[in-house]
């Protein structure tokens, strides 16, 4: 018994005698596992969410990226100013999760067109800053603005762009799994708490150039206390310095710029992207 539990030290007493078919109580087995000492303590949950930092902070840099729309509407400090200025009500977030960097986009409207336009304008960025996107994995959740529903993909649907125009792959988050986008929810508390409750805007162009102002911040200046107090660029420089830091200036924009000046009434064409989109 004692071999079988070193063998299988995952293995709890009742597990051990279910598979093993052992002639024994759980109760009596668990003595014995006590008494060798093979127990294991549980882990706690701040050990498990270093364990968690220690994986990704292993990865290459720009490789794995968590994606994820947040609401903009139901935020009290954003909302009367949103409603007299017509300021985006989602913001479209990208966050690489070996450095922290967030990349951020804005809509009036939660749309796979939208998700699609500002998932293309990244891996596009990604792919000018001699990243190769074929090495990029990003994780979704199972929203429709992400192919969640989808059966049949299309080429201009959001996962097939990622699949097929980048070689980028796309990964859904388990079902029923609320902690798997847990890095990109983490920003979006942040970002409300240090941006959205915390400014004015008198004007859309205002609210541009200060969601410009606060990503590149974020991203080149701001500590990072459960990165060991660096910024993005701080650790960018030391995991990859052969990645250049201008790859940091990709500033938000209004998806709705990328749509096509043409096309039909109802599904906008593939949108086209500039070198300076």
């Amino acid at each position: 018994m004692v071999q079988l539990r070193k063998q299988t030290p995952g293995f709890g007493a009742r597990r051990l005698i279910a598979e093993f078919d052992l002639p024994l109580g759980h109760n009596a087995l668990q003595r014995i596992i006590n008494a060798h000492q093979l127990t294991r303590p549980p882990k706690r949950r701040h050990r498990r969410k270093n364990d968690l930092r220690a994986v990704k902070a292993a990865y290459a840099p720009f490789t794995h990226f968590q994606m994820d729309v947040k609401y903009l509407t139901d935020i009290p400090f954003f909302w009367p100013q949103m409603q007299k200025n017509g300021l985006p009500r989602f913001q479209y977030t990208i966050r690489e999760l070996s450095c922290g960097a967030q990349f951020l986009a804005y809509s009036n409207e939660l749309s796979k067109t939208y998700a699609t336009f500002a998932v293309e304008r990244f891996l596009k960025h990604l792919h000018q800053h001699q990243v190769d996107t074929r090495q990029g994995i990003i994780t979704t959740d199972l929203g429709a603005e992400f192919d969640g529903d989808t059966v049949h993909y299309r080429p201009e649907s959001f996962h097939l762009t990622i699949e097929q125009r980048w070689s980028a792959k796309h990964r859904f988050n388990p079902p029923s799994c609320p902690n798997a986008n847990a890095d990109v929810e983490s920003v979006h508390h942040t970002v409300e708490t240090e941006f959205y409750d915390a400014q004015r805007f008198d004007s859309r162009s205002d609210f541009f150039a200060k969601s410009a102002t606060y990503q590149l911040w974020y991203n080149v200046a701001r500590k990072n206390s459960s990165r060991g107090y660096q910024s993005p660029a701080d650790l960018l420089a030391t995991k990859a310095p052969q990645i250049s830091p201008k790859i940091f200036l990709l500033h938000p924009i209004p998806l709705e710029s990328l749509l096509p000046k043409t096309g039909g009434h109802d599904v906008p064409g593939r949108a086209v992207l500039s070198a300076h989109a």
